[in-house]
């Protein structure tokens, strides 16, 4: 522990050490000398100077002392770093062309790996969000969800071992209409009781929906959301038995819910469903999406076992609306997309996340032949520093340091660029689901998580790596280095020409305007396919 402390202090406090080393140097040095001039009887000077000899030079043994603190590499870095620094205001093309590469890939391979992640592991911001599930309809025959489920959603509701508080739910637009005659247009969610259950989160004012407001000819009532709350009630603590119209029906207000709640969906206020109550046949009635809670104790698999067994039970009792009918039961924030998220469409999914890691690579390796033309310039400061007596790993080393700061800058620029990216396609996103009919979930963000920062932290870092320890690698290697140290500083055949510079440059470039094209059409194109679906 001692050892590590001491080694700790040398890198974060190298000056304090250096002054206690030099005392302890001074201390050792003072009693030889005096032991010279007391048994040999030598001039002070000459006692001085032959103890000095025989500690071996000063300078060495603190360089000796320095290297045996440990992690001295650390301070060597720390000057690679500020070379680095320097490097790129030397060098402004180099820094602008590559920085900008380099930010560029890693600003979609992030935005990518957010937006992949977010589909695909989502987080319902619930208590025990990974166990609220949502059932559906699927025709296998047409590949696409029935949605009109009402009737099986009433056959179901209670008898479902392995998932409790079944609830169901549609989206409607309605005209807001408050006191001071104000009309905005807002989503509500027509509702069963049980999706607040589902939630587990309690009221900010007044109650949730009940089972009985569901009940024929029970009087009309509406919760608030916190936003619709604000806004329109002015936070007004004693709001809870006003009255408000959504489009032509006038419903008492029983509560306000929590900031930031918006479940099922999207929503901003809440109705009783009461589409259930009359006779439904299979197949009729309005588009509804149910949801519910695993029982505890009960497993996906076990539900979905058991929704199979309805499934071919209702096949075959009502084979003329359920032959080709798969009630499926998924996590929930699959369920809500009009998307099936099997094991192709996930290949397909990671498979871009691999395809931007890959031009984030093919990017730096871009920016590595540009670096490398610029080291290969440097080829003065090589072999001095090799004859110096610079090992290989160490010239590599300030290579990769040079190549990080600029991966460092560039990281900076691509999350910032990943973070606006992101923003604006979460808006298109949102703007093609509700021209089909569907809402964007309340819980797939436009920012970055810190998984997704790592991860672009781990990209810059491999980019580092291509641009910088390659380039290094070559140029330091045994024939290049033959060729340095023959042309002597005056140029070698591993310097890169003009004309090749040039056409590197615009290569980089080029990666950089017609990927966003390549982008832009592949949206374009899914647009479309929305339309025409």
């Amino acid at each position: 522990m001692a050892a590590a402390r001491e080694a700790l202090r040398g890198v974060f406090s190298p000056g304090r050490a250096d002054a206690e080393m030099d005392e302890e140097l001074r201390f050792h040095l003072d009693m030889e000398t005096e032991r010279l001039v007391r048994e040999e009887g030598l001039d002070p000077r000459e006692a001085r100077r032959r103890a000095a000899v025989a500690f071996g030079g000063v300078e060495k043994v603190r360089e000796e002392v320095r290297d045996a603190r440990g992690l001295a590499w650390v301070a060597g870095m720390r000057l690679d770093f500020k070379l680095g620094l320097r490097m790129l205001a030397k060098h402004p093309g180099l820094t602008v062309v590559g920085g900008l590469a380099i930010a560029f890939a890693i600003a979609v391979g992030a935005a990518s790996f957010e937006a992949v992640g977010q589909l695909l592991h989502p987080r319902l911001p619930l208590d025990e969000g990974d166990r609220v599930v949502g059932i559906r309809n699927w025709d296998a025959r047409a590949s696409r969800v029935r949605p009109r489920a009402t009737a099986d959603f009433v056959a179901w509701r209670g008898g479902l071992r392995t998932v409790e508080e079944l609830g169901a739910f549609r989206t409607v637009e309605r005209n807001l209409i408050t006191g001071d005659g104000g009309v905005e247009p807002v989503s509500v969610a027509e509702m069963t009781a049980s999706g607040f259950r589902v939630a587990r989160v309690p009221p900010l004012l007044g109650r949730a929906l009940v089972d009985a407001d569901e009940a024929p000819g029970a009087p009309p009532v509406v919760v608030l959301g916190h936003r619709a709350w604000r806004t329109r009630f002015g936070g007004d603590p004693a709001v809870v038995g006003r009255t408000l119209r959504l489009g032509r029906e006038r419903s008492t207000i029983v509560g306000v819910m929590p900031e930031g709640f918006a479940f099922p969906v999207s929503h901003a206020l809440w109705v009783p469903f009461r589409a259930a109550a009359g006779g439904i046949a299979r197949g009729e009635g309005p588009a509804v999406q149910l949801f519910g809670r695993l029982a505890p104790g009960a497993s996906l698999d076990e539900a979905r076992a058991e929704l199979a067994t309805v499934g071919r039970r209702a096949a075959a009792d009502f084979p003329e609306t359920h032959r080709h009918l798969r009630p499926e039961v998924l996590p929930y924030a699959e369920s809500i997309l009009p998307v099936r998220f099997d094991g192709s469409l996930r290949a397909g999914l990671w498979s871009i996340v691999v395809f931007f890691a890959v031009f984030v690579g093919l990017a730096c390796a871009n920016v590595a032949t540009l670096v490398f033309a610029r080291t290969a310039a440097r080829e003065g400061e090589i072999v001095v520093r090799t004859a110096l007596g610079a090992s290989r790993g160490r010239i590599v080393a300030q290579l990769f340091a040079e190549a990080l700061v600029l991966a460092g800058v560039a990281i900076v620029v691509g999350l910032a660029g990943a973070s606006a990216g992101l923003r604006w396609a979460t808006g298109m996103m949102a703007s093609m689901l509700q021209a089909g009919g569907h809402r964007m979930p309340s819980w797939i963000g436009d920012g970055l998580s810190p998984t997704t920062i790592a991860y672009a932290v781990g990209l810059a870092v491999v980019g580092a790596v291509v641009a910088g320890v390659l380039p290094g690698l070559k140029v330091t290697g045994r024939q290049a280095q033959a060729s340095l140290q023959r042309a002597g500083g005056r140029g070698s055949g591993v310097r890169l020409g003009g004309v090749w510079t040039g056409i590197i440059v615009t290569q980089v470039a080029l990666t950089v305007m017609l990927v966003p094209v390549a982008v832009v059409l592949g949206l374009q194109t899914w647009e479309m396919r929305t339309v025409d679906h």
